[in-house]
Protein backbone atom coordinates (compact mmCIF):
# COMPACT_ATOMS: atom_id res chain seq x y z
CA UNK A 1 0.00 0.00 0.00
CA UNK A 2 1.93 3.07 -1.30
CA UNK A 3 1.65 6.20 1.72
CA UNK A 4 -0.88 8.08 -0.13
CA UNK A 5 -3.16 5.18 -0.07
CA UNK A 6 -2.30 4.95 3.95
CA UNK A 7 -3.10 8.69 4.28
CA UNK A 8 -6.34 8.74 2.64
CA UNK A 9 -7.25 5.67 5.15
CA UNK A 10 -6.57 6.98 8.04
CA UNK A 11 -8.44 10.31 6.79
CA UNK A 12 -11.62 8.28 6.67
CA UNK A 13 -11.09 6.73 10.41
CA UNK A 14 -10.42 10.05 11.56
CA UNK A 15 -14.44 10.82 10.18
CA UNK A 16 -15.53 7.61 11.75
CA UNK A 17 -13.65 7.84 14.77
CA UNK A 18 -15.01 11.21 15.78
CA UNK A 19 -19.00 9.94 14.91
CA UNK A 20 -18.04 7.65 17.23
CA UNK A 21 -17.02 9.30 20.17
CA UNK A 22 -19.67 12.74 19.88
CA UNK A 23 -22.33 9.08 19.36
CA UNK A 24 -21.30 7.88 22.93
CA UNK A 25 -20.08 11.06 24.34
CA UNK A 26 -23.84 11.71 24.05
CA UNK A 27 -24.93 8.55 25.48
CA UNK A 28 -22.98 8.93 28.84
CA UNK A 29 -24.96 12.23 29.47
CA UNK A 30 -28.20 9.98 29.05
CA UNK A 31 -26.70 7.00 30.75
CA UNK A 32 -24.03 8.17 33.56
CA UNK A 33 -21.85 4.28 32.21
CA UNK A 34 -18.65 5.11 33.60
CA UNK A 35 -17.64 2.43 30.86
CA UNK A 36 -19.39 4.08 27.92
CA UNK A 37 -17.58 7.46 28.99
CA UNK A 38 -14.23 5.47 29.02
CA UNK A 39 -15.32 3.73 25.71
CA UNK A 40 -15.72 7.63 25.09
CA UNK A 41 -12.49 8.63 25.95
CA UNK A 42 -10.76 6.04 24.21
CA UNK A 43 -12.27 6.94 21.34
CA UNK A 44 -11.23 10.41 21.80
CA UNK A 45 -7.32 9.11 21.95
CA UNK A 46 -8.28 7.13 18.74
CA UNK A 47 -8.97 10.89 16.76
CA UNK A 48 -5.94 12.45 18.42
CA UNK A 49 -3.86 9.22 17.34
CA UNK A 50 -5.04 9.28 14.00
CA UNK A 51 -4.57 12.67 13.50
CA UNK A 52 -0.94 12.30 14.53
CA UNK A 53 -0.45 9.46 12.26
CA UNK A 54 -2.06 11.28 9.23
CA UNK A 55 0.15 13.98 9.79
CA UNK A 56 2.86 11.87 10.32
CA UNK A 57 2.07 9.75 6.71
CA UNK A 58 1.84 13.41 4.92
CA UNK A 59 4.88 14.31 5.87
CA UNK A 60 6.54 10.85 5.44
CA UNK A 61 5.47 11.43 1.68
CA UNK A 62 7.81 14.61 1.28
CA UNK A 63 11.39 13.51 -0.28
CA UNK A 64 14.88 13.52 0.99
CA UNK A 65 16.81 16.70 0.73
CA UNK A 66 20.04 18.97 2.25
CA UNK A 67 18.36 19.30 5.54
CA UNK A 68 16.63 16.06 5.70
CA UNK A 69 19.04 13.65 4.27
CA UNK A 70 17.38 10.15 5.75
CA UNK A 71 14.11 11.90 4.77
CA UNK A 72 10.92 12.00 6.68
CA UNK A 73 10.07 8.73 7.23
CA UNK A 74 10.96 8.82 11.06
CA UNK A 75 8.19 11.10 11.49
CA UNK A 76 6.03 8.16 11.81
CA UNK A 77 8.10 6.59 14.76
CA UNK A 78 7.47 9.84 16.53
CA UNK A 79 3.59 9.53 15.67
CA UNK A 80 3.51 6.10 17.07
CA UNK A 81 5.41 7.13 20.16
CA UNK A 82 2.97 10.22 20.69
CA UNK A 83 -0.02 7.86 19.82
CA UNK A 84 1.04 4.56 22.53
CA UNK A 85 1.93 7.59 25.07
CA UNK A 86 -1.19 9.02 24.99
CA UNK A 87 -2.94 5.17 24.85
CA UNK A 88 -0.97 4.84 28.44
CA UNK A 89 -2.61 8.02 29.89
CA UNK A 90 -6.10 7.14 29.35
CA UNK A 91 -5.38 3.86 30.57
CA UNK A 92 -4.23 5.40 33.67
CA UNK A 93 -7.36 7.46 34.23
CA UNK A 94 -9.48 4.84 33.61
CA UNK A 95 -7.75 3.07 36.06
CA UNK A 96 -7.99 5.54 39.14
CA UNK A 97 -11.74 6.81 37.82
CA UNK A 98 -13.11 2.72 38.26
CA UNK A 99 -11.33 2.48 41.33
CA UNK A 100 -12.92 5.43 42.96
CA UNK A 101 -16.11 4.46 41.88
CA UNK A 102 -16.20 1.24 42.38
CA UNK A 103 -14.55 1.58 46.15
CA UNK A 104 -17.39 4.16 46.79
CA UNK A 105 -19.81 2.13 45.20
CA UNK A 106 -21.40 4.85 43.73
CA UNK A 107 -23.33 3.87 40.38
CA UNK A 108 -25.43 6.98 38.77
CA UNK A 109 -26.23 4.44 35.90
CA UNK A 110 -29.69 6.34 34.65
CA UNK A 111 -30.91 4.80 30.98
CA UNK A 112 -29.20 1.80 29.87
CA UNK A 113 -30.54 1.88 26.52
CA UNK A 114 -28.30 4.65 25.82
CA UNK A 115 -25.25 2.67 26.80
CA UNK A 116 -26.15 -0.32 24.51
CA UNK A 117 -26.94 2.11 21.66
CA UNK A 118 -23.64 3.92 22.25
CA UNK A 119 -21.40 0.56 22.14
CA UNK A 120 -23.56 -1.16 19.31
CA UNK A 121 -22.62 2.57 17.21
CA UNK A 122 -18.62 1.73 18.68
CA UNK A 123 -18.16 -1.44 17.75
CA UNK A 124 -19.92 -0.25 14.21
CA UNK A 125 -17.30 2.50 13.24
CA UNK A 126 -14.16 0.89 14.92
CA UNK A 127 -14.93 -2.37 12.82
CA UNK A 128 -15.10 -0.46 9.97
CA UNK A 129 -11.72 1.40 11.13
CA UNK A 130 -9.63 -1.73 11.68
CA UNK A 131 -10.95 -2.98 8.37
CA UNK A 132 -9.47 0.17 6.67
CA UNK A 133 -5.99 0.11 8.64
CA UNK A 134 -5.83 -3.96 8.62
CA UNK A 135 -3.55 -4.45 5.09
CA UNK A 136 -0.54 -2.47 6.39
CA UNK A 137 -0.83 -2.52 10.05
CA UNK A 138 1.78 -5.25 9.91
CA UNK A 139 4.80 -3.32 8.33
CA UNK A 140 3.98 0.14 8.66
CA UNK A 141 4.78 1.52 12.67
CA UNK A 142 3.02 4.52 11.98
CA UNK A 143 -0.41 2.67 11.27
CA UNK A 144 0.28 -0.09 13.60
CA UNK A 145 0.19 2.17 16.21
CA UNK A 146 -3.77 3.89 15.23
CA UNK A 147 -4.51 0.08 14.57
CA UNK A 148 -4.02 -0.95 17.53
CA UNK A 149 -6.15 2.44 19.08
CA UNK A 150 -9.18 1.18 17.11
CA UNK A 151 -8.63 -2.77 17.70
CA UNK A 152 -8.82 -2.03 21.50
CA UNK A 153 -11.50 0.12 20.88
CA UNK A 154 -13.36 -2.49 19.22
CA UNK A 155 -13.04 -5.19 22.04
CA UNK A 156 -14.02 -2.34 24.35
CA UNK A 157 -17.22 -1.42 22.76
CA UNK A 158 -18.00 -5.21 22.74
CA UNK A 159 -17.52 -5.39 26.32
CA UNK A 160 -19.71 -2.25 27.31
CA UNK A 161 -22.13 -3.82 25.07
CA UNK A 162 -22.26 -6.73 26.71
CA UNK A 163 -21.90 -5.08 30.48
CA UNK A 164 -24.93 -2.79 29.40
CA UNK A 165 -27.16 -6.36 28.65
CA UNK A 166 -26.04 -7.66 32.03
CA UNK A 167 -27.42 -4.04 33.36
CA UNK A 168 -30.38 -3.77 31.60
CA UNK A 169 -31.40 -7.82 32.42
CA UNK A 170 -30.11 -8.56 35.40
CA UNK A 171 -29.75 -5.03 37.13
CA UNK A 172 -26.03 -5.48 38.15
CA UNK A 173 -24.60 -1.90 37.71
CA UNK A 174 -21.50 -2.40 39.87
CA UNK A 175 -19.89 -4.11 36.15
CA UNK A 176 -20.17 -0.81 34.82
CA UNK A 177 -17.19 0.31 36.70
CA UNK A 178 -15.38 -3.20 36.77
CA UNK A 179 -15.36 -3.31 33.12
CA UNK A 180 -13.72 -0.08 33.19
CA UNK A 181 -10.90 -1.34 35.01
CA UNK A 182 -10.62 -4.56 32.82
CA UNK A 183 -10.62 -1.92 29.59
CA UNK A 184 -7.95 -0.57 31.17
CA UNK A 185 -5.79 -2.94 32.07
CA UNK A 186 -5.87 -4.82 28.45
CA UNK A 187 -4.75 -0.58 27.22
CA UNK A 188 -2.06 -0.79 29.54
CA UNK A 189 -0.68 -4.78 28.17
CA UNK A 190 -1.21 -4.09 24.59
CA UNK A 191 0.62 -0.42 24.25
CA UNK A 192 3.70 -0.88 26.94
CA UNK A 193 5.42 -2.93 23.91
CA UNK A 194 4.98 -0.48 21.01
CA UNK A 195 5.50 2.47 23.35
CA UNK A 196 8.62 1.02 24.13
CA UNK A 197 9.76 -0.45 20.42
CA UNK A 198 8.77 3.26 19.51
CA UNK A 199 11.13 4.81 22.53
CA UNK A 200 13.95 2.47 21.39
CA UNK A 201 13.84 3.43 17.67
CA UNK A 202 13.82 7.00 18.80
CA UNK A 203 16.81 6.78 21.54
CA UNK A 204 18.33 4.38 18.48
CA UNK A 205 18.77 1.50 20.48
CA UNK A 206 20.35 -1.33 18.55
CA UNK A 207 17.83 -4.01 17.30
CA UNK A 208 17.23 -7.00 19.51
CA UNK A 209 17.46 -8.95 16.73
CA UNK A 210 21.46 -8.22 16.33
CA UNK A 211 23.83 -8.94 18.94
CA UNK A 212 27.36 -8.11 19.27
CA UNK A 213 28.35 -11.38 18.78
CA UNK A 214 26.60 -11.65 15.04
CA UNK A 215 28.65 -9.32 13.99
CA UNK A 216 31.54 -10.92 14.77
CA UNK A 217 30.51 -14.42 13.29
CA UNK A 218 29.95 -12.28 10.24
CA UNK A 219 33.93 -11.23 9.54
CA UNK A 220 35.50 -14.06 11.71
CA UNK A 221 35.97 -16.38 8.75
CA UNK A 222 37.88 -13.46 6.88
CA UNK A 223 42.02 -13.87 7.45
CA UNK A 224 42.69 -10.23 6.44
CA UNK A 225 40.35 -8.57 8.85
CA UNK A 226 41.75 -7.93 12.18
CA UNK A 227 38.69 -6.53 14.05
CA UNK A 228 35.27 -4.56 13.87
CA UNK A 229 35.47 -1.89 15.71
CA UNK A 230 33.10 1.19 16.48
CA UNK A 231 29.76 -0.38 15.74
CA UNK A 232 26.62 1.31 15.73
CA UNK A 233 23.17 0.00 14.79
CA UNK A 234 19.96 1.59 14.87
CA UNK A 235 16.76 1.64 13.52
CA UNK A 236 15.48 5.07 11.53
CA UNK A 237 11.81 3.55 11.55
CA UNK A 238 10.73 -0.17 12.43
CA UNK A 239 12.40 -3.07 10.10
CA UNK A 240 14.94 -0.19 8.41
CA UNK A 241 17.91 -1.00 10.14
CA UNK A 242 21.29 0.97 9.87
CA UNK A 243 24.80 -0.56 10.28
CA UNK A 244 28.05 1.62 10.60
CA UNK A 245 31.72 0.28 12.10
CA UNK A 246 35.34 0.37 11.23
CA UNK A 247 37.05 -2.66 9.31
CA UNK A 248 40.58 -2.84 10.46
CA UNK A 249 42.85 -4.61 7.91
CA UNK A 250 45.72 -6.94 8.87
CA UNK A 251 47.90 -5.77 6.47
CA UNK A 252 48.00 -2.39 4.10
CA UNK A 253 46.02 -3.48 1.32
CA UNK A 254 44.95 -1.76 -2.26
CA UNK A 255 41.67 0.25 -2.16
CA UNK A 256 40.23 -1.64 -4.90
CA UNK A 257 40.94 -5.16 -2.77
CA UNK A 258 39.26 -3.51 0.40
CA UNK A 259 36.28 -2.42 -1.54
CA UNK A 260 35.90 -5.69 -2.73
CA UNK A 261 35.82 -7.42 0.79
CA UNK A 262 34.00 -4.81 2.37
CA UNK A 263 31.34 -5.11 -0.38
CA UNK A 264 31.11 -8.92 0.63
CA UNK A 265 30.27 -8.11 4.28
CA UNK A 266 27.92 -5.54 3.07
CA UNK A 267 26.45 -8.05 1.42
CA UNK A 268 26.29 -10.83 4.05
CA UNK A 269 25.01 -7.66 6.97
CA UNK A 270 22.11 -7.39 4.40
CA UNK A 271 21.10 -10.77 3.51
CA UNK A 272 21.46 -12.11 7.29
CA UNK A 273 19.85 -9.36 9.18
CA UNK A 274 18.23 -7.51 6.79
CA UNK A 275 19.90 -4.47 7.19
CA UNK A 276 18.82 -1.79 5.09
CA UNK A 277 22.03 0.43 4.77
CA UNK A 278 25.70 -0.34 5.79
CA UNK A 279 28.55 2.09 6.28
CA UNK A 280 32.06 0.14 6.45
CA UNK A 281 35.43 2.46 7.20
CA UNK A 282 38.48 0.30 5.89
CA UNK A 283 41.68 0.78 8.30
CA UNK A 284 44.68 -0.32 8.99
CA UNK A 285 47.38 0.59 11.27
CA UNK A 286 45.18 3.36 13.03
CA UNK A 287 46.02 4.07 16.85
CA UNK A 288 42.20 4.20 18.01
CA UNK A 289 39.97 2.47 20.51
CA UNK A 290 39.82 -1.43 19.33
CA UNK A 291 36.74 -1.74 21.03
CA UNK A 292 33.59 -3.46 19.24
CA UNK A 293 31.98 -1.08 21.39
CA UNK A 294 33.31 2.26 22.00
CA UNK A 295 31.87 2.98 25.79
CA UNK A 296 31.07 6.52 27.14
CA UNK A 297 31.32 9.31 24.49
CA UNK A 298 32.22 8.75 21.01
Amino acid sequence: MSSTRISSRLFLTILLNVAISLSQIIGYFFSGSLSLLSDALHNFSDVVSLVVSWIAAKIALKKNNLKATFGYQRSEVLAAFVNTGTLLLVALFLIKESVERFVSQSHPVMNVKWIIIGAMVGILGNFLSVLLLHEHSHDNINVKSSYLHLLSDLFSSIAVLASGLLMYFFDVMWVDSLLSLMIAAYLLVISYKLFQKTFNILMQFSPITISPDDIVAIYAPYPEIENIHHLHIWEMTNGRAMLMAHVDFRQNVDLKTANALMQKLEQQFKDKYNIFEVNLQAEFDVNDDKSLIVMGKT
